[in-house]
């Protein structure tokens, strides 16, 4: 009998240890249940488009573009920003006002061109941290213009650069000009229209990034390219 009750003793405490084994197992499976689940960092699915790096393209320019996703939901993206390190001005073409005309109409002929360039207060230009909205189609797109890439346009840039010195304008010549300002001296001895007709920019460093919820992000980036604004008129027109 002694041996029996030793038995049964050794039985209920292996029993008491299993019990107490199985709450604490219990416990630690009900903490990792109510813990947070990790964050998972955004993902750029597809992007464009494609083109050779420093290609010498002519508006319309390359459009960036990414669609992404989320493996936490499409709510968990907070924002899709465009970056260009660098946009610097390769070349300018300013022409003057047609003086024989009352209205403003730029006079398109050989050699007859205006150094700008050494107003300028900066030939270099960038795009930091630009947001961009989500299409209909899903996708993030960057428009690339003439204004943005030079940061509202060089009569931004200059003190001699102004207001148009005549207040109309000569049909559909608009079309055949990238900007228009007035030049005032001391870079003319008189205020006189000009217009910019050709512009080139080296546009490098371009990349487009994905932010979430958490601050993860996801980043695609494009080729560097020659990016070329001009006319009709003066492609035929010797600078």
């Amino acid at each position: 009998m002694p041996q029996l009750r030793t038995i049964m003793m050794l039985a209920g405490i292996g029993i008491l240890v299993s019990i107490s084994g199985c709450k604490d197992n219990l416990t630690i499976t009900q903490v990792d249940e109510n813990r947070p689940p990790e964050n998972r960092p955004p993902k750029i699915l597809v992007w464009g488009p494609e083109y050779e790096t420093a290609a010498h393209i002519k508006a319309p320019l390359p459009q960036p573009w990414v669609i992404a996703a989320d493996p936490d939901g499409a709510d968990d993206i907070v924002a899709v920003v465009l970056r260009i390190s660098s946009i610097s001005i390769v070349s300018l073409i300013v022409r003057p006002d047609d003086a024989s005309q009352e209205c403003s109409r730029p006079f398109y002929a050989s050699m007859d061109t205006i150094d700008v360039l050494p107003y300028l207060k900066k030939r270099t230009f960038n795009i930091l941290n630009q947001p961009l909205q989500r299409g209909y189609n899903g996708a993030y797109t960057a428009y690339l213009s003439y204004s943005s890439l030079s940061e509202g346009g060089i009569s931004n840039h200059a003190d001699v650069f102004g207001q148009f010195v005549k207040f109309c304008r000569w049909g559909y010549d608009y079309l055949y000009m990238v900007e228009q300002f007035g030049l005032y001296p001391p870079a003319l001895s008189s205020p006189r229209d000009v217009y910019v007709t050709y512009a080139e920019f080296f546009i490098s460093g371009i990349s487009m990034t994905v932010y979430d919820q958490s601050g993860a992000t996801a980043t695609v980036t494009f080729p560097d390219f020659y990016g070329i604004f001009t006319n009709t008129t003066e492609d035929q027109t010797p600078p």
